[in-house]
């Protein structure tokens, strides 16, 4: 669980539009692919522009979920990942 002023850096980092990068382990799982696009709707909401990338390929599906087309494959896209 977050400490209170974690907490409060957290707010502080995410209270004004940004570039982020969310990122999940090698070969994702539906928990991973599920909470790193959730989180990044939920940014976008905000008004950050996200990118998601993922090490590896995820199962196919998984493709039904809202923005999964738009993940950046690593092992695939290394130079668009970077």
């Amino acid at each position: 669980m977050l400490a209170d002023q974690d907490l409060a850096a957290l707010k502080n980092l995410i209270s004004f539009p940004r570039e982020l990068v969310i990122l999940s382990h090698r070969n994702p799982d539906g928990d991973a692919i599920g909470s790193s696009l959730a989180w990044s709707l939920y940014l976008q909401s905000l008004g950050h522009k996200t990118t998601v990338i993922f090490p590896s390929e995820y199962p196919e599906v998984f493709e039904w979920m809202p923005q999964s087309k738009d993940i950046l494959i690593y092992d695939l896209q290394p130079q668009q990942a970077e």
